[in-house]
């Protein structure tokens, strides 16, 4: 497996030869305002940078169906692009390890 260096920002975004990340901004209008400044400009840098950036508005008409709806795209995000890069979407060794950690 090869590992091509992409300078951005602070410090270097590592990706595997034949993929090339894609950065989702989930936004919504009730964000902070220092969370959507945030966002605008790390949206800009990243698009400076020539990543491609999509931006999803949250759905829901309370912060508990906002919730269901970030923790919904994001688990089927996951699963289908696991499935499409032929991984397991079950085993993530980062998640096992952090689980790991929380029960010590």
């Amino acid at each position: 497996m090869k590992w091509i260096i992409l300078p951005f920002v602070k410090g270097v975004l590592r990706r595997r030869e034949g993929f090339f990340p894609h950065f989702l901004f989930l936004k919504d209008p009730e964000d902070h305002p220092r969370i959507i400044k945030r966002m605008a400009i790390t949206e800009k840098l990243f698009s400076e940078a020539k990543l491609p950036v999509e931006t999803i508005d949250l759905e829901g008409n309370n912060v508990f169906e906002k919730i269901f709806f970030s923790i919904h795209l994001a688990d089927w995000t996951a699963y289908y692009l696991a499935n499409h890069y032929k991984v397991d979407p079950e085993q993530v060794a980062l998640v096992e390890r952090f689980k790991d950690l929380m029960q010590s």
